[in-house]
């Protein structure tokens, strides 16, 4: 595994000094002097002097030293752009696995979808399903389909429109995953670069992390976490992949994002069903 290093070589100037001499006009010549020459001066260079890697905010040296300020930079990235998110998460236990897989397209603050799938044993519905929300400036409508073909519509007023509420700072910082990959790198106690790739003007660096032994995640005692990230040097987490057992049971979840900066949304095809069935402008 390869660990990125940044080296600032001190550069040593030979310098070699000579004499010249410079007189007015002679008629007369003479032989030169034998010289003796100079012994030349030894000089030793300076050590090479190794500073710590800032690959990216909160690394120092290739390892996360300060995990808020990653995910700072992470959400800090992201504002004021357009995105989409995949959130896949799957849960097994011995008899038993059960998924949630959610998509998330924001266009800007106000403009946004949400696409939701279940399976059945998720506490949901006892029969999976899928959950479709669009929004506008004015209005939140959602679709909900549940596994034995259940169809319903909904349509509420968008709380989430003006981009300077604390409702829509909420919303974003919850789909920017800010918390998310806070709580990820605060419950690793040891997460370093081990790899990067570079192109298109920019270095990917891969990042993997653990805990020893049992440790504290968002709340539950886990065991056996681990989490491997691509994050830029501008501390874009672009995706992380977290796995980890709790009471028997091991639960793995992917968070990646894509189209930041060209993510469109458009209606739903379902939009005007959900108008004429709530009877919403």
């Amino acid at each position: 595994m390869a660990r990125s290093s940044l080296v600032v070589a001190i550069a040593l100037l030979a310098v070699t000094a000579g004499c010249a001499g410079f007189g007015g006009q002679s008629t007369t010549t003479t032989d030169a002097p034998e010289t003796t020459a100079e012994p030349t001066r030894q000089t030793t260079a300076e050590p090479t002097q190794t500073q710590p890697v800032i690959a990216a905010p909160g690394f120092n040296s290739g390892t996360l030293v300060d995990p808020l300020a990653l995910a700072d930079a992470h959400a800090g990235w992201l504002s004021g752009k357009s995105f989409a998110r995949e959130d896949n998460q799957t849960t097994r236990t011995a008899g038993n696995t059960s998924w949630i897989a959610t998509t998330i397209r924001v266009e800007n603050a106000s403009r946004w979808e949400t696409r939701q799938a279940f399976s059945a044993t998720h506490s949901y519905t006892d029969s999976g399903g899928e959950i479709h929300q669009y929004a506008n400036a004015t209005y939140v409508y959602s679709r909900a389909e549940s596994g034995d073909g259940n169809v319903s519509y909904n349509v509420q007023p968008n709380g989430w429109a003006d981009a300077s509420s604390p409702n829509s700072h909420e919303l974003l910082e919850e789909r920017h995953a800010r918390g998310y990959v806070y709580d990820v790198f605060t419950t690793a106690s040891w997460t370093t670069i081990v790899d990067q790739t570079s192109g298109d003007g920019q270095t990917v660096y891969r990042v993997l992390g653990n805990a020893s032994g049992d440790a504290q995640f968002r709340g539950d005692t886990v065991s056996k976490f681990t989490v491997e990230a691509s994050v830029t040097g501008d501390g874009f987490v672009q995706r992380m992949d977290v796995s980890y057992e709790e009471d028997g049971t091991e639960v793995t979840r992917t968070v990646a994002f894509s189209e930041v900066g060209e993510t469109t949304v458009e209606r739903p095809e379902w939009f005007d069903t959900a108008v004429n069935r709530t009877d919403a402008d």
